[in-house]
């Protein structure tokens, strides 16, 4: 590969990642909103505090409240970096770093399918499904984890891959596995569940230990114990070089070494229950209590659609056979061996000890890790397949490659282009990508003109959206009926609360009778959403 083919391929992701930007001008989901919202926070050095509370799973004691308590902080450090390079808290400022991402990510699969696989002469395609990657080009601008965890994921296998196999060259030994420390710290930063990758660089040292035996470079149990020695101080310390801060913080807020947020969803018995209140209701008790048939009915359920969301989304569904053949091909490789864990062992977490949170896209960003890996397998596959053509009928093997390569990228950039413009316009079901931020400008305009106090607390569905939108601090519905609504407004101080279509079930009644709840006194109707106002405490 030429060096002008890395240049043409990184503005090529670059351009591609800015045309969509341009018909996203505000984040439009939650996730994205978060981050965006708290770098604002960093910009204008308001600290690691947000003015609204989205959910109440780490107790939180008023607004504002401390900073990421469940969603972790790189995304939103980035963002923020960007609008210090740019000097302005504009939505495209925030994003310019994601964009770069966006830029390298191409550049890094193709890299990454002919170092770890086989240098062909359909290795571009890998490059091609990183810019158009079907379902993931929706996000893949956004101020979300997936374009800098699949860069990192990249730099990481390349790098867990080449570190030495002679135990005398102990600086590289060291430098290498700190680097694999140093990365795993940077995915967890991303995500939460980024500590697996912790344990998979120890994995990476254990095998490569084992290998240095077998070769018989090591002389004893001595030698061997002062390597592994070596090898964990230089994981860890690479670990903790970028994630110290973020667990001294921890323990000066919490007293504990992670945020309770995360943690207290492994209690969940339905995804509603993420915003419970209060909190202390998800232990292991109430999980015992639901009863081992729900247990299991979410856990099935939730690998059926993580499952939806491997062959569906990852894999585009035209992808499998290639990706298969190409797996199948390099079964024995550890590169592919070491990926398969890892994608097994994020997926069964995902699955198995957060079914909700990965059924409703844990497993689709996290699993976004392991997506260079599904690209830089099709060129293998997909040899394989024309080799065979040309052996059982007789292909041209030039024409054949040149023709169905072609074709299949033209199917991916299709299918990349309709899935996005069909969520942003909101064709594809749901609404569209500004309908969200919209309504809370409408519903913001409304409370301004009531004459209602900007500091005044505003109970909603989508804090962090409500607050982007509006300026305004605000506390999520609670799930539950009445009765918790008032308990939590009068803990937080809430003055009012907008009522949308998308609202706990226990509150139908209220939604569909605004007029007759004796506890709420209705004020407005703002295009479908109602406003009532709380009682004081």
């Amino acid at each position: 590969m030429k060096n002008t083919d890395y240049v043409i391929f990184f503005f090529t992701g670059l351009l591609a990642a800015i045309v969509w930007a341009l018909f996203q001008n505000v984040p439009g989901y939650m996730d994205a909103e978060y981050y965006y919202a708290n770098a604002i926070q960093l910009f204008r050095n308001e600290g690691l505090q947000e003015p609204f509370i989205w959910n109440y799973l780490s107790s939180p004691v008023g607004l504002p409240a401390t900073a990421f308590s469940y969603w972790m902080p790189l995304p939103s450090l980035l963002a923020a970096a960007g609008m210090f390079i740019f000097q302005n808290e504009s939505f495209m400022a925030g994003r310019s770093l994601f964009l770069l991402f966006a830029g390298l990510l191409p550049v890094m699969v193709r890299i990454l399918a002919k170092r770890l696989f086989a240098d062909n002469k359909f290795i571009w395609t890998a490059g091609i499904l990183a810019i158009f990657s079907g379902y993931y080009t929706i996000f893949i601008s956004q101020t979300d984890s997936f374009v800098v965890l699949m860069v990192l994921a990249c730099i990481y296998f390349l790098i867990a891959f080449s570190i030495p196999l002679i135990a005398q060259t102990k600086w590289n030994w060291t430098l290498g596995l700190f680097s694999l420390g140093l990365l795993s710290g940077l995915i967890h930063l991303l995500r939460a569940d980024g500590l697996l990758w912790l344990l998979g660089s120890a994995g990476i040292m254990i095998w490569r230990i084992v290998l240095f035996k077998q070769n018989q470079t090591l002389s004893g149990c001595k030698e061997t114990l002062a390597l592994v020695l070596l090898g964990a101080a230089a994981i860890l310390g690479g670990y903790l070089f970028v994630t110290g801060w973020w667990y001294a913080r921890n323990i000066s807020v919490w007293g504990t070494w992670m945020p309770p947020g995360g943690i207290a969803t492994i209690w969940l018995t339905s995804y509603d229950q993420t915003f419970v209140f209060p909190a202390d209701q998800l232990n292991f008790q109430n999980w015992l209590a639901s009863g081992w048939h729900s247990i299991i009915k979410a856990r099935i359920e939730s690998l059926f659609q993580n499952l939806k969301t491997l062959i569906g989304v990852q894999l585009m569904v035209f992808l499998l056979p290639f990706v298969l053949a190409g797996a199948w091909k390099f079964k024995k490789q550890p590169v592919f061996r070491f990926s398969f864990f890892m994608w097994l062992a994020i997926f069964s977490a995902m699955t198995l000890v957060f079914p909700f949170a990965g059924a409703r896209g844990g497993y689709f960003h996290s699993g976004s890790a392991i997506q260079p890996i599904i690209w830089a397998l099709f060129p293998v596959g997909f040899q394989s397949f024309i080799d065979f053509g040309v052996k059982k009928r007789n292909w041209n093997a030039k024409v054949a490659g040149r023709v169905l390569a072609s074709g299949f990228m033209l199917i991916a950039v299709s299918l990349s282009v309709a899935l996005f413009f069909g969520r942003v316009s909101g064709t594809t079901g749901g609404q569209n990508w500004n309908q969200s931020n919209e309504q809370y400008l409408r519903i913001g305009n409304k409370l301004t003109e009531l004459g209602i106090s900007n500091s005044a607390i505003i109970m909603v569905n989508n804090p962090p959206g409500f607050y982007l939108a509006t300026g305004r601090p605000s506390i999520v519905i609670p799930d539950g009926g009445v009765e918790t609504l008032l308990l939590a407004s009068q803990e937080f101080g809430a003055e009012y609360i907008v009522l949308e279509q998308n609202h706990p079930e226990k509150l139908d009644e209220v939604f569909i009778y605004p007029k007759i709840n004796k506890d709420l006194e209705f004020v407005a109707e703002i295009n479908g959403a109602f406003l009532f106002r709380l009682p004081v405490k």
